[in-house]
């Protein structure tokens, strides 16, 4: 009684950029002292961009492309971990179908 869960292979760098957003849009106040502070909840900003991940990368779950962010987190928390560690592969631009081709430049 298993889940599929298709993924894309590779994301663009449109969409690697959105994923990245929540923790680099950092906002930076500086008072009239010209000592600043940065406005970031790292925890949040990491659920955000896990988020996005999920969203770009998971094409679909069980054949059906809606709720999928829902539908991942409801899942097993094994099996929850096993789709964030293929996400990331996707996002870090590690090629899952090849393991090792990608290793110089970025290229293939």
């Amino acid at each position: 009684m298993g889940v599929e869960v298709e993924l894309k292979e590779w994301i663009s760098g449109a969409e690697g950029e959105e994923i990245e957003s929540p923790i680099t849009n950092v906002k930076l106040k500086i008072n009239s002292l010209g000592q600043g502070a940065a406005d970031l909840n790292v925890g949040e900003a990491t659920k955000k961009s896990t988020e996005i991940a999920i969203n770009i990368v998971v094409v679909k779950v069980d054949k059906e492309a809606k709720d999928i962010w829902k539908r991942i987190r409801e899942m097993p928390n094994v099996d929850y971990k096993f789709i964030l560690k293929e996400v990331d592969k996707v996002v870090s631009d590690r090629d899952f179908t090849k393991p090792s081709a990608k290793q110089e430049g970025g290229t293939d």
